[in-house]
């Protein structure tokens, strides 16, 4: 099954659904004009952690300047953590092997 994140957003009558592949997410399916359309909505939860009060004021300044929300820096701040260890994993895990020898390579290009 493919994630949230590689389901296409749906406009019009619908509405814009936004899709996050980090938050919750509920899966949905509409008929319209005899097409299947298969898509996801988002569902909130509230985390709640104590942060460093110099850290929150630097992010308080920096959404007042540029006109964003808390809550979207942070989801986003978490999602591109999540994404860049889950990649850290993965060339760890490729760099264990198993090895081709370049002579091997070359010989069969």
């Amino acid at each position: 099954m493919s994630s949230p994140g590689d389901k296409p957003l749906l406009l019009g009558a619908l509405g814009v659904l936004v899709v996050n592949p980090v938050i919750v997410t509920a899966r949905c399916n509409l008929m319209i004009a005899n097409a299947f359309i298969e898509f996801y909505t988002p569902c909130m939860v509230t985390v709640t952690h104590r942060i460093d009060e110099d850290l929150k004021a630097l992010l308080d300044r920096y959404c007042e300047q540029h006109g964003l929300k808390a809550q979207a820096v942070v989801q986003e701040a978490i999602a591109e953590w999540l994404e860049d260890a889950e990649d850290i994993e993965l060339i760890e895990e490729r760099r264990k092997g198993p090895w081709i020898d370049w002579e091997d390579v070359k010989n069969t290009l």
